[in-house]
């Protein structure tokens, strides 16, 4: 992915430019593919950054802006791994119950590291949300650390299931 990156930007000569790169996996063929090149730093990561780095990502825009070489960021953050997790369900429906406060406060207490965003609420119907991709909702973002990628994903999944989403699925109807 990190060859693919710069020879990517080279060919399209984007330089003196923080830029993101978002990457596809499709584990089933064992393959990566290059969604998007976006000409900005992404806010989505900032939590990222400071979960590794310790700084965050901001710092690389501003050295450029002031015409300053960035330097390469050293991992002095809480985590050598930090994600940002989107939670989607598939299929249309209407929420019927988001986690509460309370669920949340308790998972916090249990992983300081945790930021959750939700996209839902009670009451909403999922084909009438903005902004979505046309295969999936998005329910909530959940930004986590760990010290390798096997307890980062145990972090997640663990946080996952104590999270109280009910969605009352609309069944679509067949056509012939």
């Amino acid at each position: 992915m990190a060859d693919l990156s710069r020879r990517a930007i080279t060919q399209i000569g984007l330089m003196n430019s923080a830029f993101n790169i978002e990457f596809f996996y499709d584990a089933t063929a064992n393959q990566v593919y290059l969604l998007e090149i976006n000409p900005r730093i992404s806010q989505a990561h900032t939590d990222i950054f400071e979960k590794v780095h310790g700084i965050s990502h901001h710092h690389i825009m501003l050295n450029l802006a002031l015409n300053r070489r960035p330097k390469a960021l050293d991992y002095n953050g809480k985590f050598r791994k930090g994600a940002h997790f989107m939670l989607r369900t598939f299929e249309p429906g209407v929420v019927r119950e988001i986690p509460s406060g309370e669920e949340i406060e308790t998972l916090k207490k249990k992983y300081p590291d945790l930021a959750i965003k939700l996209n839902v609420k009670v009451g909403m119907n999922l084909d009438e949300m903005r902004g979505q991709d046309s295969y999936s909702y998005e329910l909530a973002n959940i930004f986590l650390g760990g010290k390798n990628q096997e307890e980062l994903l145990e972090k997640y999944n663990d946080v996952v299931e104590n999270l109280t989403f009910h969605i009352d699925y609309v069944e679509e109807e067949m056509l012939y």
